[in-house]
Formats: C-alpha cells, sequence, structure tokens
C-alpha cells in the first residue's frame, strides 16, 4: 500500500514535469513547487507515523492545514497581536461610523490577496536574513503578552473584589478571560448584546447588586489561588520526568497530559472544595458561535481604499510571524527530516484567512508558543549531563506526523457540543494558569531568556553553552542588552494605550532584522555574532 501511494505521487510529480510547469515556475511560483516537491512524497508518511501519538498535545489550528498545509506539525490560531490588530480595526470604525464586519472582511480580503502574491512570487526566501535572535526577541514578546493578559484580569478581579472598588463595566471585567481570542470574542459580543448595559444601569441603581459582585475578599484570593495552583502543579508534572517516580513510560505521559490534567484538577477544586464561594463562571452561550457573511454592500470606494492600507501592515504581520514561527519549528535542533514548506504554508494560511473573512470570524497563522510545544510534544527526548549539574534535553527524533493537527480539531469542532455545560464550570482563573503555564513553558528553551539570567548568576555556575567557551563575557552582556532594548521597544509599541501606535507594529516587527544586519554589527565582532545568533 505504501509503495503504491508513493508511486502514485511520483506519477504526479512526473505529470507536472510533462507539463513544464517546473520551467514556468522559475520566476513566479518556483518557491511552491519546490515545497510541493520536497512534501508530497511523505504525505502518506504523514499519516502512517505515530499512530499511538495522535491525540497528544495539539490543541488549536485548523482541519484544513491538517489535510492540505506542508508543514503539519504547526499550529494555527489567532493570536495577541492579531487580537490588536483587530481592535484597532474596531477602534477605527467606531470613530468614522463604518460597519465593523464589513470592514474586517474587506481588510481581511485584501490581506489575503497580498499573502497570494507574497506565496507566489517567493518572498518567504527573504526570511533568510531573519536570525535566531529575531525569533527569540518574538517568542519572548509572545510570552510576556500572555502573562500581561493574565496579569491584568488578576488586577481586575482583586480590584473589584478585595479592594472592593466597583467597576464602570462589570459584565467586562468578571468575564474577561485575557487571552487575545477572548478579546476578539468580546469585540463580536458587544455587537450582538445590550446586556452589559443593562447589567451595569441595574447594579448602579441597587447597592445591593454592588456587594454581590464586589466586597468578596474571598473571591479573589480564590482567584488567585487557582491561577497559581493551575501553573504550578502543570509545571511540577511537565517536570515529572526528571523525577524518580514511576516508570518512565508513566513519567512521560504525565508530562505530556500536563496541562489537561491540572486544568481538570484545578477546576474540580475550584467547583467542589470551594463550592461556597462563587466565582464569576466562564461565560459562553450560543449566540457567540452563529455564524454571518461581511456586508461588503456597506462600505464606499473610500472605506475599500482604507481597507486596502490597513491590509498592507496586516499582511506584513501575517508574513513575519508565519515565517518566524515556521523557522523556529524547523530549527535543526528539532532534526526534522521531511524539510519545511514555507511558500505552500503561506498560500494555505491566505486561502484559510480568506474564507474567515467572509464568514466574519477571527483571522489565524501559526502561533508561538504552541507550534514548538507541539513538536516538543511529539519529540523522543534525552537528558545530557553537562559539566556534572547541568541537565540540557534534546531531541532524538520527532513524530512528523498529521494525524494529531486532524483528530484534535475533530474533537475541538465537537467541543461545540460543550457549550454552555460543562465549559461554563472552568473557571477563568484556571485560563488564566493556562496560558501563564504556556508562557513560562515557552521559554524553556530560549537563549535570550538563558543569557538574561546570567546577568544575576556566579560566573562559575554558567551553563556549558557553545556560546559561554567562544564570546568574551562582555560581549555576550552587550548582546542581551541590545536584544532587550529591541524588546522593549516591541512591547511598547504592542502594548500601547493608542490603537494608532499599534498600528506600526509590523513595521517595528520588520525593523529587527535591518538593525541585527546594520547596527549590532558595528557593536560586536562577526565571529562572535557567529556563535551567538546562528547556531541552534
Amino acid at each position: 500500500m505504501s509503495e503504491l501511494s508513493n508511486f502514485s505521487v511520483l506519477r504526479i510529480l512526473h505529470f507536472i514535469n510533462i507539463l513544464s510547469i517546473k520551467k514556468y515556475c522559475s520566476k513566479v511560483g518556483s518557491g511552491l513547487y519546490g515545497d510541493l516537491k520536497r512534501r508530497l512524497p511523505h504525505y502518506w508518511s504523514d499519516i502512517k507515523e505515530a499512530v499511538t501519538h495522535m491525540i497528544i498535545a495539539q490543541t488549536f489550528g485548523g482541519l484544513w492545514n491538517g489535510f492540505f498545509g506542508g508543514q503539519p506539525l504547526i499550529v494555527l490560531l489567532s493570536t495577541a497581536p492579531l487580537a490588536l490588530y483587530i481592535k484597532i480595526i474596531h477602534t477605527i470604525t467606531s470613530s468614522y461610523g463604518v460597519d465593523f464586519f464589513a470592514m474586517y472582511g474587506c481588510v481581511g480580503l485584501f490581506n489575503s490577496l497580498l499573502l497570494m502574491v507574497y506565496s507566489l512570487t517567493g518572498l518567504s526566501r527573504w526570511m533568510r536574513w531573519s536570525t535566531r535572535s529575531t525569533e527569540e526577541i518574538f517568542a519572548l514578546f509572545i510570552s510576556i503578552a500572555f502573562l500581561v493578559d493574565a496579569a491584568k484580569d488578576c488586577h481586575k478581579k482583586f480590584q473589584v473584589y478585595y479592594v472592593c472598588k466597583f467597576p464602570t463595566n462589570i459584565l467586562g471585567s468578571s468575564e474577561s478571560i485575557t487571552t487575545s481570542q477572548m478579546s476578539v470574542r468580546k469585540i463580536w459580543q458587544s455587537y450582538t448584546s445590550n446586556v452589559s448595559d443593562l447589567v451595569v444601569k441595574s447594579t448602579r441603581s441597587h447597592p445591593e447588586a454592588q456587594l454581590a459582585f464586589g466586597c468578596s475578599r474571598d473571591v479573589a484570593l480564590l482567584y488567585l489561588l487557582l491561577l497559581l495552583g493551575t501553573v504550578l502543579f502543570a509545571l511540577y508534572l511537565f517536570n515529572f520526568t526528571n523525577t524518580p517516580f514511576l516508570t518512565a513510560r508513566k513519567r512521560e505521559v504525565l508530562r505530556d497530559f500536563a496541562l489537561p490534567i491540572s486544568v481538570l484538577t484545578m477546576t474540580l477544586i475550584g467547583s467542589l472544595a470551594f463550592s461556597d464561594i462563587k466565582l464569576q463562571p466562564f461565560s459562553v452561550s450560543s449566540a457567540d458561535i452563529k455564524l454571518k457573511t461581511a456586508p461588503f454592500h456597506l462600505l464606499n470606494w473610500s472605506a475599500f481604499a482604507a481597507a486596502f492600507g490597513l491590509a498592507i501592515p496586516l499582511s506584513l504581520l501575517f508574513y513575519m510571524e508565519q515565517n518566524i514561527a515556521s523557522a523556529i519549528v524547523n530549527s535543526p535542533a528539532n532534526k526534522l527530516r521531511k524539510g519545511p514548506a514555507n511558500h505552500w504554508d503561506l498560500l494555505m494560511v491566505s486561502l484559510i484567512n480568506l474564507c474567515l473573512s467572509v464568514c466574519c470570524l477571527p483571522w489565524v497563522h501559526v502561533a508561538l508558543p504552541h507550534s514548538p510545544l507541539h513538536v516538543k510534544a511529539l519529540a523522543d527526548t534525552e537528558e545530557r549531563v553537562e559539566m556534572g549539574h547541568h541537565i540540557r534535553q534534546t531531541i532524538v527524533r520527532v513524530r512528523e506526523t498529521r494525524l494529531t493537527t486532524i483528530f484534535s480539531h475533530l474533537l475541538i469542532g465537537l467541543s461545540l457540543l460543550m457549550i454552555p455545560t460543562p465549559l461554563r464550570f472552568i473557571p477563568p482563573a484556571v485560563l488564566n494558569g493556562l496560558f501563564v503555564y504556556m508562557a513560562i513553558t515557552a521559554v524553556y528553551d530560549n537563549q535570550l531568556f538563558e543569557r538574561i539570567l546570567l546577568f544575576i548568576t556566579e560566573q562559575s555556575a554558567y551553563p556549558p553553552s557553545h556560546y559561554i567557551r567562544r564570546v568574551p563575557q562582555r560581549k555576550i552582556h552587550l548582546f542581551t542588552l541590545t536584544q532587550l532594548i529591541q524588546l522593549t521597544a516591541l512591547c511598547s509599541v504592542g502594548f500601547a494605550p493608542s490603537a494608532y501606535v499599534e498600528l506600526v507594529f509590523p513595521f517595528i516587527l520588520v525593523l529587527q532584522i535591518v538593525i541585527r544586519h546594520t547596527i549590532i554589527p558595528r557593536l560586536i565582532d562577526r565571529k562572535y555574532l557567529e556563535a551567538l545568533d546562528r547556531c541552534y
């Protein structure tokens, strides 16, 4: 069967050669042709490998990418930068009285067309100028975004329930889930329901309603307990392979399922052990999943022109995030055997988001830290002890399979049957703990974070990394400082209170690459940069 399928694939490639498409694509579409030629022979092996790991550690993504994507290990979802950009569109449409869904759909269509052009012309090749430092700065920014969102939501809860400061919008503070996905959901909800206004008016006119929503310090403390409990318990299970308990196989299973076990455990603790403390539940209703098509007829020509202008930086954001995340997934340290498919994946993302834009659904692209975590979940690892006390995990091989993506998204589709019960029993604090856990585990292999810790680490206790042996300590700290300055600039724009400032975020992201190749080489010798920035 395997030989027959591979023979069929080879016949398809031979037919492509007969049609002389390769010659035609030497200028336009050559990147797509190379991706297909490299990945098509492996399509069947993507399915037959790692059957026993088909349901492990895949949370988000799409069936489209599972069946047709070039690199099946990448995870597609809506990320914090995308949520920020949707917020920008919402702010602009509110200011100028333009229909949000019409503008959103139009911006999405133009963005998809631009991404198609990028894919067909092979612009992903330009990302060879993106180095490890740029990838790690952006990865650390994503982790910071998760932490900032969780901290904001925790602060709101303490303002309401511990400090007893009555909010101006109860429903907004109590339902905030702090993730980029829920930020998008709240924008949609604001257009479909006026319940929030009714609740605010009623609570302002009834003091007993204010008491019900605030001045309950036990609620704030339980919120913090569930958040920290989710993080600490999940991290303990994630590192369970370093303990001598149970067998190696059982330790690996507990590590793989650390997150769902922690979420389920803390949900039960919050619902049963503290049943007398009334937490605000995770609010979700059937109205949240109703589909609609974008009313493009409500836009005039000036609105179409504005939509195209907004689509340019958005497409740049897609292009950068897509290729940075793909580069991290396909890094040599992961020992993937089948090669990348950046041009093809970019085309698939453009088609996916074209459909999402028409249906007024949130956009998706390759996400961090989910994609690298997916690779780790499908990897066989071994621990190596260096210099007697430093333990480092290295990947031996990765099961490059499509089954985790396909089956996980089938299960995600079935989860619609769990709305509103039992999803409403999951406390928002547990969800915040989930994202804090993801932010922490994402920095485990981040060399930038490792070098930040060197500022407060005794020199004799430095890890035996290759760059420490080859680069002077002063140059290491100087390189880290330049990255921290770049990260600060990225965070300043990404978390700016003004939506118009956030509009330049994609350009700041591109500027990271320019700085790396123009300014930093004047501060640090190239031979040291090679050791710090090129080796995985």
